[in-house]
């Protein structure tokens, strides 16, 4: 059986390569997508015909109230959020399906960092918002010479958290 070719117009001149494809001798296995995405027959596609229900914001201030204490000793805070909001995280919700806790402790993380998640998971974004020119907007509490490295510091630990709750 002949390798098939695939030419695409536009764009760069053709580069030639060699292509490997999995498969038995009679071709790679083949799987027909429906319309939405899933594949064409079986429950799924059936399951696929009913809209998910649309949540509204009122639907998450709904939701009860979870304590979030982070850190520990001296330093230890409370925070509250609302459990729909929380459950975007892979993190929580596991934490939710494990145990029916109200109160889920964070005593390795920083609250500037859990402030940061929480201020996303309220309104989508999180300060310094970036600004139509590119540029970050300025904090006001911190200098306009990041000398230390505070800044630079406190995206790390905001990352490393969203990383770690399996936020994007």
């Amino acid at each position: 059986m002949a390798d098939p070719e695939v030419q695409i117009s536009g764009g760069k001149p053709p580069v030639e390569a060699d292509v490997e494809m999995e498969g038995d001798e009679d071709g790679p296995e083949v799987t027909e997508i429906g319309s939405r995405g899933s594949a064409v027959g079986g429950a799924a596609a059936e399951e696929d015909d009913k809209p998910a229900p649309r949540l509204t914001f009122v639907d998450y201030l709904k939701s009860p109230m979870i304590e979030l204490l982070i850190g520990s000793g001296d330093s230890q805070t409370l925070l509250m959020a609302h459990k729909a909001l929380l459950t975007k995280s892979p993190f929580f919700m596991e934490q939710f399906s494990s145990s029916g806790n109200t109160r889920i402790e964070l005593v390795d993380d920083d609250v500037d960092a859990i402030s940061c998640f929480l201020e996303y998971l309220y309104t989508g974004e999180y300060f310094p918002h970036k600004l139509s020119n590119g540029s970050l907007e300025s904090d006001p509490s911190v200098p306009k010479i990041d000398d230390n490295g505070a800044q630079l510091l406190k995206h790390a630990k905001v990352y490393t958290l969203a990383e770690k709750l399996g936020m994007p």
